[in-house]
């Protein structure tokens, strides 16, 4: 998977060390069920690529406003605020 290879290879505009996981899964109901039922100590986007421009995906109203959902161009809007809400996060816990 090319995902895979670019997080490898530091090649994404976020660091490496600050992806939970990379998956194949395309509900949004699994994904909540997977990855969002948690306390992160940080910010967390939830990055997506497509396959198609029909594709829909919708968190649920418990996780839509806690989790930024980036797709494609989106995600230098998106991306780019919960990669500085991670390191303002991060600036008040070293306090």
């Amino acid at each position: 998977m090319i995902v895979t290879k670019l997080v490898e290879a530091d090649a994404l505009i976020f660091p490496k060390g600050d992806v939970v996981d990379i998956t194949r899964k395309r509900k949004s109901v699994d994904i909540q069920s997977e990855y969002l039922g948690f306390e992160y100590d940080w910010p967390v986007c939830i990055v997506r690529v497509l396959d198609s421009l029909r594709e829909r995906f919708k968190l649920g109203p418990l996780y839509a406003n806690r989790y930024p959902v980036a797709v494609g161009d989106r995600y230098r809007n998106h991306g780019g605020k919960c990669y500085a809400q991670r390191r303002q996060s991060l600036a008040q816990h070293h306090v």
